[in-house]
């Protein structure tokens, strides 16, 4: 017999379970014989909440405790024989016998006073203890006894029914803390209270499983840590071995049927009965018998039964030897190749073998390495075709595509994996085409020249084959080293002028493969920069975006960008929306890279900052996943350029601080917008010389390269517009007629209206108010916002210096308006002080704020102006707390603030009155 008088300590988290312990007991000692089953998976709390109610009642009742042994358990006693006195020696009592003792302890024992027995692990109870405790139950109906029993969610029943009066029997069932659970067991180890993101991120590493907490929790406290990210960081690292460890025990001791079982769906990744069967050698009755063993052990989550997180699969998964693990998922790909699943579900068994044993494995990876590659998953499609290389590493074709996919991310890798694969092969194709594997990874890997010798090269010796000999196969592979040709260019110094020598003939190229598409693109690229020809770049263009593929929609983004610029803008933002890309992913590498900065400028361009930022930031986030922070230059550019243009010099100039650790570059892409960027940024400092000084270096680079679109970058205007602040009109006419020259052989109405607000910015008088009134009528039929907005803020200062007061305050609140619904929030401010110069009333800049928001924004913005909390907004409005909090963060945004604080000075007393009638 135990008798358990304390336990140091409580039990955190529990008190609703303790409750309903209490409840029985008082129900017992009032004298009616009371059972409670307590039920929890393992880890749970099951023990320790069985020793804090012994501790609880301890001084109002006899405590009789013992722990049921499974057989083979290592204890000889029986349960209800652990209940007499002296139970070491009365091992083996027959029932009758063990039935009348026991019946008579405890009725020698609740004549003084109520009794309560506990019995743990009640799963592994013998048959004769059953019978025993059932019996004295029943006889002891109006005794004051209380019998607790804790077992498995799965485990026995309570065979024979103990058989008491209706209402006496209660089931306290244990589930995982909840956040909040989790929270008062945290509070309870320190002395300061976490906070919830702490808790949060506990409670998912965890799964808020009693026992992995309490370990976690306590290693934690032992090793002095507070609760803060350090913690979090050593927390993540234990919680995966404490997670190990709770499997491990529910695995323990159960029939072999349940661990094959479980293996089986470790292996699949999903609990389907017949290929559980299947693979753990086992009949599906007892298959199922497992799968709900496992689900009552909450191993298994949800209908699907897929499993609770992926750190228990991967416990399980742990625990199976190498010697076995190969051969079962071999097995798995069999099972499920035969059963018609996808080529990737198949591959993904198949993945890190060395030797492929059947010829159809083969075929399945490279068929899974094609649908990864068309998903955008150049990297799982790598590893596909790792397993075929490590079969069989002859096979050319296969070492040169998997060599492209690694390329990706590695470009070291794909040239160390190609090197010395030219001597080995024995055709000039299979030669071209590991050449131009080898160029790309050079690019990558900025080497441009070497990679222009090798594509340079490989051309070569394709022109050198026999006339008559090239058939479809070649004209696709030379337009592919055609279009790498042109990337390479790109990346060297004299880019345009390369470029313009090895264009293809362009109405031969329909864009209907990826090679194409590049080069079309790039074309339109080389086209637009160059600024003579805008119906050839559109059409260039136009092809590269009509069949948009995931493996270029970099060249797809940038023909995008093209016919906005030449203000095809209608087919631009169709492209665009096309092209939108997913979430960041890991393995996209630089194209990922490339395709959202092309897309930040295009929404910048469009006024659309709130999406250019956010794809500008994405592409920061691209370049960082993929270690190679160089490719982050150019986003962090265009993010410097959109917060300019938002008036946050501060975030601006962080940016570029970032963006010049490497440094301006050669590529004609890159260099240009560096340069205009640091220019804008000195001159929002006040350094105009600075600011002057980098525009005039913009131009140099780009009249050195022959880039001669007045829009692509226009650091003419810019530098027109700091030398009149000078006082140097002369100057900046020359460069306004510079840009007149340039939008005349260019064509389009956003290069004519830039050209007619630079002659205005310079001109005087007026002559002044002519030429800006005409570049805002112009600019107006344009998306050009941005030069809209200037051009009506610089005509509303030369109308103030004609004396035309009520003119200026018509084109400063146009300006204004027009500033806050792009979000220039900047020059905003500076045309309502010209409001206010003009004798207009000094209105809030955000007046206009209604333009800005859409209604659910507004309704949203007001509320939480109003001090609402995120959860009474939703409740509110009939939303999800995470439909509010995306609804704030692109409030806070548009309207340039930080925090609800701010936002109240944007929503006074809720939206402000429409601007009144001039």
């Amino acid at each position: 017999m135990a008798e358990v008088t304390g336990v140091a300590g409580r039990v955190a988290g529990r008190q609703r379970e303790l409750a309903v312990l209490a409840s029985a007991f008082a129900n017992a000692r009032a004298g009616s014989a009371t059972l409670v089953r307590v039920r929890g998976a393992t880890g749970t709390g099951k023990t320790a909440l069985l020793a804090e109610f012994a501790r609880a009642v301890s001084d109002h009742a006899v405590v009789l405790s013992e722990t049921c042994r499974r057989p083979g358990g290592g204890s000889a006693g029986r349960a209800a024989e652990g209940l007499l006195p002296d139970a070491g020696g009365r091992d083996g009592l027959p029932v009758p016998v063990l039935s009348r003792r026991l019946g008579r302890r405890l009725a020698d024992l609740t004549v003084a006073g109520p009794v309560v027995v506990l019995l743990d692990d009640f799963h592994h109870c013998d048959e004769a203890s059953v019978r025993v405790l059932a019996h004295q139950a029943h006889r002891g109906a109006e005794q004051p006894l209380l019998v607790v029993v804790a077992q498995r969610p799965a485990g026995r029943p309570l065979w024979p029914p103990m058989t008491l009066p209706p209402g006496d029997v209660a089931t306290v069932d244990l589930a995982d803390f909840t956040e909040t659970e989790v929270a008062g067991v945290t509070a309870a180890w320190w002395a300061e209270p976490p906070g919830p993101g702490f808790v949060r991120e506990l409670a998912a590493l965890t799964g808020g499983n009693p026992a992995v907490l309490g370990e976690v929790c306590a290693a934690l406290h032992l090793e002095g840590l507070a609760p803060d990210e350090q913690a979090l960081g050593r927390a993540r690292r234990l919680a995966p071995a404490a997670r190990a460890r709770l499997v491990e025990r529910v695995l323990a001791g159960r029939p072999e049927h349940v661990r094959r079982v479980a293996e089986a769906v470790a292996v699949f990744g999903g609990s389907d009965v017949e290929l559980a069967a299947l693979l753990g050698g086992v009949p599906e009755p007892l298959a199922a018998d497992a799968l709900g063993v496992l689900a009552a052990e909450r191993l298994l989550d949800g209908d699907d039964r897929e499993f609770a997180s992926p750190a228990v699969r991967e416990a399980i998964l742990t625990g199976v030897p190498d010697r076995r693990l190969g051969p079962l998922r071999l097995t798995a790909a069999r099972l499920l190749n035969d059963r018609g699943c996808p080529p990737e579900d198949v591959g993904a068994h198949l993945l890190g073998r060395r030797l492929l044993p059947e010829r159809w494995m083969r075929d399945v990876l490279a068929e899974a390495a094609r649908t990864a590659e068309r998903a955008g998953r150049p990297h799982d499609a790598a590893r596909y075709l790792g397993v075929l290389v490590a079969d069989r590493p002859q096979d050319m074709p296969v070492r040169i595509e998997f060599a492209r996919l690694v390329g990706v991310r590695d470009p070291l890798a794909a040239y160390a994996t190609l090197a010395g694969m030219s001597a080995m092969a024995e055709d000039t194709r299979s030669r071209a085409r590991i050449s131009l594997q080898l160029a790309i990874a050079a690019l990558s890997a900025r080497e441009p020249h070497e990679a222009t010798r090798l594509l340079t090269g490989a051309l070569g010796q394709l022109d050198a084959e026999p006339a008559g000999s090239t058939g479809d196969a070649d004209r696709g592979l030379r337009t592919e080293l055609e279009a790498a040709l042109l990337a390479v260019a790109f990346e060297q110094p004299g880019s345009l002028a390369l470029v313009g020598g090895r264009l293809p003939a362009m109405s031969a190229l329909t864009g209907q493969t990826p090679a194409e598409v590049a080069v079309l693109a790039l074309a339109s690229v080389a086209h637009l920069i160059r600024g003579a020809d805008r119906d050839l770049a559109v059409s260039c263009a136009r092809r590269a975006v009509e069949r948009p593929e995931p493996a270029v929609r970099w060249a797809c983004s940038l023909a995008a960008y093209v016919l906005f610029a030449a203000d095809e803008v209608d087919e631009a933002l169709h492209a665009l929306g096309g092209l939108a890309p997913g979430p960041v992913r890991g393995d996209t590498g630089w194209t990922e890279v490339v395709a959202l900065t092309a897309h930040s400028w295009l929404a910048c361009g469009a006024g659309d900052l709130s999406r250019a930022l956010s794809d500008a930031s994405a592409a920061v986030r691209a370049a960082e996943r993929d270690d190679r922070p160089e490719l982050a230059t150019a986003p962090l550019v265009a993010q410097a350029l959109v917060l300019l243009q938002q008036g946050d010099t501060e975030g601006a100039a962080a940016a570029m601080a970032r963006a010049d650790h490497h440094g301006p570059d050669g590529s004609v892409l890159r260099f240009p917008f560096h340069h205009l960027a640091r220019g804008r940024l000195a001159e929002a400092r006040g350094d105009l010389a600075g600011a002057l000084a980098h525009l005039r270096r913009c131009g140099a680079g780009l009249r050195a390269e022959g880039g001669a679109n007045p829009l692509f970058v226009p650091w003419w205007l810019d530098g027109a517009r700091v030398l009149v602040r000078l006082g140097r009109r002369a100057e900046a006419a020359e460069l306004v007629a510079h840009g007149e020259q340039l939008a005349r052989a260019w064509g389009s109405a956003s290069a004519r209206g830039l050209a007619l607000l630079g002659r205005g910015l310079v001109a005087e008088g007026g002559a002044a108010v002519d030429g800006l009134t005409a570049a805002a009528e112009v600019l107006g039929r344009t998306t050009a916002s941005w030069y809209l907005a200037e051009a009506e803020t610089a005509l509303g200062q030369a109308l103030l210096r004609a004396g035309d007061h009520q003119g200026a305050r018509r084109a400063f609140r146009s300006a204004v308006d027009r500033s806050v619904r792009s979000g220039f929030w900047g020059r905003a401010e500076e045309a309502q002080d010209g409001v206010t110069a003009a004798g207009g009333r000094n209105y809030p800049v955000t007046g206009s704020v209604t333009d800005v928001l859409t209604l659910g924004e507004r309704r949203v913005g007001e509320l939480a102006a109003a001090g609402a909390t995120n959860r009474t907004i939703a409740d509110a409005l009939q939303l999800a707390v995470r439909t509010v909090e995306i609804h704030l963060t692109s409030v806070y945004r548009k309207l340039g603030v930080s925090g609800r604080t701010q936002l109240q000075e944007r929503f006074p007393g809720g939206l402000l009155a429409p601007e009144p009638a001039l």
